[in-house]
């Protein structure tokens, strides 16, 4: 693969890409990881408070 002076900066953190669209598909899979980092965090979440709710003494 030749390499390509003209690559795209991806404003700050060190990978190149070859066209806007390959910037735009790695934005939209980082944008969908954090999206399920979130939605895995507010799953443990709920979990902790129905358990602490259901099973608290008194």
């Amino acid at each position: 693969m030749e390499i390509r002076w003209e690559r795209l900066y991806s404003g700050g953190l060190g990978e190149y890409y070859e066209s806007p669209a390959a910037s735009r598909r790695a934005m939209r899979r980082a944008k969908a990881m954090r999206a399920l980092a979130a939605i895995a965090c507010t799953s443990v979440a709920m979990l902790v408070v129905a358990a602490v709710v259901f099973h608290w003494p008194g």
